[in-house]
């Protein structure tokens, strides 16, 4: 059987998508660390601001969080709940910080969701599990179609940049698909897109990534200055006045994030990817949640 670790290195190197291996063993980037092909899904398609729930009381944010897992249902909300101690069991890069993540842009989290699924492939009728010996020459099949995995599997196979054991376990992967040619091979992928029920009253005093603390809004300039005063008396006074002409994302740093959400501060936001790109400073934003207890699944697909 071929082995997974390898065949991820050699699609890798070959400049094809690195879907030869099961992203439960390996982190792949995030959408938002890609540059989506697509254009942003117009703002009034999704939930950009403040909805209203049944009887006309006001709603958070409606955000967004794709994950390769299903929630088991709680005693308090049947489509289940965040868990901080699964955090970075997703993608685990937890590049702006140490949290939950939601997107306002549905689109953001769906693409994650399906970067970081799994197929579990099937044989023939039969679930194939990944000590099966067609395991990964199924789910290449599954994922990507006959043809493109066998040409994927035999370009590597003579693929200059790889040892002779690369070089034989592609061979072995590409001898594995011939096989399966005739096979009816199905597959489940996973994954869940979860809609977020997100307190605008928390999102007010979340810290800016990306806006100089100067230019947060006074509600957090007051919170920034009380994680400055824990900071303070935990150093015995060792840090002078707080530097307002720092970054969000530099604060972060500096004053830690277990002192920030000491202080009130319930977590981050920035700009996701393709409003990066727009260059405006302005477009649909990304959130980092420190409170597993904050936000509220309210649907699932």
């Amino acid at each position: 059987m071929a082995d997974p670790r390898m065949v991820q290195a050699m699609m890798a190197r070959a400049g094809v998508s690195p879907v030869l291996s099961d992203p439960r063993q390996f982190p792949t980037p995030t959408p938002d660390q890609e540059a989506l092909e697509d254009p942003l899904i117009a703002p009034e398609t999704y939930g950009a601001g403040s909805a209203l729930r049944k009887g006309g009381a006001l709603a958070g944010m409606t955000v967004f969080h794709g994950t390769p897992h299903r929630f088991p249902p709680t005693d308090r909300n049947p489509l289940g709940e965040f868990d901080a101690a699964k955090i970075g069991t997703g993608e685990g890069a937890q590049a702006y910080g140490h949290g939950l993540y939601f997107a306002e842009n549905p689109k953001v989290a769906k693409d994650y969701k399906e970067v970081l699924q799994t197929t579990d492939p099937h044989l023939d009728g039969k679930k194939l599990l990944p000590s099966d010996s067609n395991f990964w020459a199924a789910q290449v099949i599954a994922r990507n179609g006959y043809n493109r995995a066998l040409s994927d599997a035999r370009r590597a196979s003579t693929a200059e940049y790889l040892e002779k054991e690369g070089r034989a376990q592609a061979v072995a992967l590409a001898k594995q698909i011939k096989m399966l040619k005739k096979s009816k091979i199905t597959s489940e992928p996973t994954g869940s897109l979860y809609t977020v029920d997100l307190p605008d009253e928390h999102i007010a005093k979340m810290l800016d990534w990306d806006e100089p603390l100067s230019r947060q809004s006074e509600v957090v300039q007051a919170l920034l200055q009380q994680a400055h005063q824990i900071r303070a008396k935990q150093t015995g006074g060792a840090f002078d006045k707080l530097d307002m002409n720092q970054l969000g994302k530099d604060a972060i740093a500096t004053l830690g994030e277990q002192r920030l959400q000491q202080s009130g501060i319930p977590g981050i936001k920035y700009l996701d990817h393709d409003s990066r790109l727009l260059g405006t400073g302005k477009g649909t934003r990304n959130f980092v949640v420190f409170d597993e207890t904050l936000p509220k699944i309210i649907g699932r697909e």
